[in-house]
Formats: C-alpha cells, structure tokens, sequence
C-alpha cells in the first residue's frame, strides 16, 4: 500500500546563528578591551574591541585623574548580558600618594538613552613608592548584572575614571590592547585594560 504523501503546510523557522566563540567560550565570558581612538590633551575618546593588536591612541596611556571617558561597543546582533562582569585596570602612580579607578557599565539603546546594568564599582588604592618610584598594579572592580537584553545596534558602554590623593608626581591608567609595556609607565604589568562580560545564548 502507498503511503500518503504529506506536504508541511508552513516554513520551518529560521535557525538561529552563533558564531563559534560564542559556543566554544565555556565560562560565558567574552573580554573586551578599551582603548583610546583620539588624543589631544585632556581631550580623550574612546571605544573597545576584541582585536589585541590595536595600539590605541596616546601611547597606550592616559593621565588617570584627567579620564572620565565613555568606552563603547556595537553590537551586530541581539545579545544577552546577565551575571558577573568584571574589570581590570593597570594604574601606575610616582610620589607617595595614591590612586584608583572607578568603573560604570552601562547600556545604550538606539536612541542614545543611558541604562546603567553594572553600578559603579571602586577599585582598591594604588600607593606610590615615593622618591620617584612607580608603582605599577592591575587593580579589579567588579558587577552583578541582571539579565539584559540587547537588540541589534544597541551598545555596550564601559565608563572609566580616576582619582588620586595625596603628594602625586604622576598618575596613569593603561589603556593599550595590544599591552605595551613602556619602559617608564607599565614596565611591569602592561597597559592593557579588559571588561569580561557575561553573555547567554538562547539556544
């Protein structure tokens, strides 16, 4: 006996794409990387990337106390952020006063309007070794982030800044991605900045 042919009466749906990294990454965390795209004195713009082969504009450096910049990220596709972000930041500070970095994640919608997802965050105090003697340290702010959704050409935005009290000679933040490592400024740990950010997938 013949069977029936049976004919679907709708498309199956669409399937869904993710890149590799995407699956393979098993922590769920995806780092990136701020850096510098101009620089003209106090005058400081910024974004991030995946690439570690960017240099960054001014060196890789930027004076700590002078950088209150918006770092930002487009994203190409819908994504979700939930869970523990953190950053690390080299700062480097000369004299025998202190300095730290505060941290905001932010997210920006295609209107330009700013949601903070990760409350700013205070990194410990670097403490200079005085008598021209840098001290050169990654410091860590850390998040919780509640689930978020992020729709195509939507941003991710990191915002850093700086403090120093103190008999401060200098004070620098690093902000190089492909991690120079100056003989004067981040002669010890590198200069490159990363925002490790918690992604799901919906699969």
């Amino acid at each position: 006996m013949a069977l029936q042919t049976k004919f679907r009466r709708s498309p199956e749906k669409a399937i869904a794409s993710y890149s590799y990294f995407d699956i393979a990454e098993g922590s769920g965390l995806i780092e990136f990387l701020p850096f510098l795209t101009t620089s003209d004195g106090s005058n400081l713009s910024g974004a991030m990337t995946i690439n570690t082969s960017v240099y960054g504009a001014s060196s890789g450096a930027a004076n700590l106390t002078a950088t209150n910049k918006d770092f930002d990220v487009v994203f190409n596709l819908p994504k979700i952020i939930e869970g523990n972000a953190f950053c690390i930041t080299p700062i480097r500070i000369q004299g025998t006063g202190n300095g730290k970095v505060y941290a905001t994640i932010k997210h920006v919608d295609l209107n330009g309007v700013e949601t903070t997802i990760g409350a700013q965050a205070t990194s410990e105090s670097v403490i200079g070794g005085g008598g021209g003697v840098s001290a050169d340290k990654k410091v860590i702010t850390k998040f919780t982030i509640a689930r978020k959704k992020f729709k195509k050409g939507e941003k991710l935005r990191l915002n850093l800044s700086g403090a120093s009290s103190g008999s401060v000679e200098k004070a620098d933040i690093g902000l190089s991605p492909v991690n120079t490592q100056l003989s004067t400024v981040f002669a010890t740990n590198g200069s490159r900045s990363s925002l490790f950010i918690p992604f799901r997938n919906e699969i």
